[in-house]
């Protein structure tokens, strides 16, 4: 099962596609639940020192699922700074190697871990045709299906 935060941080990242930096370094006061987003400050984003410094926020949609996560984790990190504190001083963010260590664990090996670009590359031009002749279709008057509003 493993520590909380551990598996907290493993299912968020499936949930958001943010990088492990962002994620570990997620503080509670970048989460609104009730706008269900996460504000991740243009510091903190991998950018060019003038991004970092002058650019916008990234803004985060959280699903359903993602809120559920976050209030149960914080019932265990809620009272500090960190979603995912360190487990050694809730001053700094869960490690790297945390995330790492419980993928090992898992039976996930760095070999398994690493996404080979090249390998895919059949694939990966496949993705992208479906993606253009999807944005194509948008563009000539696709049906688009509507919304109920909430």
């Amino acid at each position: 099962m493993g520590h909380p935060l551990t598996r907290g941080a493993l299912l968020l990242s499936a949930l958001t596609f943010r990088r492990p930096g962002n994620l570990r370094a997620m503080e509670w006061a970048e989460i609104d639940a009730d706008a269900a987003l996460w504000t991740i400050p243009a510091a903190k984003m991998k950018r060019t020192i003038h991004g970092k410094n002058n650019g916008r926020p990234h803004l985060v949609p959280l699903a359903r699922q993602a809120l559920v996560i976050l209030e149960e984790l914080r019932r265990h990190s809620g009272s500090g700074k960190y979603v995912f504190p360190s487990l050694l001083s809730a001053q700094r963010c869960m490690s790297e190697n945390t995330i790492r260590a419980a993928l090992r664990r898992m039976g996930y090996g760095n070999e398994d871990m690493t996404y080979d670009r090249a390998e895919f590359i059949d694939q990966r031009r496949q993705m992208m045709q479906t993606w253009a002749d999807y944005l194509d279709k948008l563009r000539h008057g696709a049906q688009v299906i509507p919304f109920k509003a909430a």
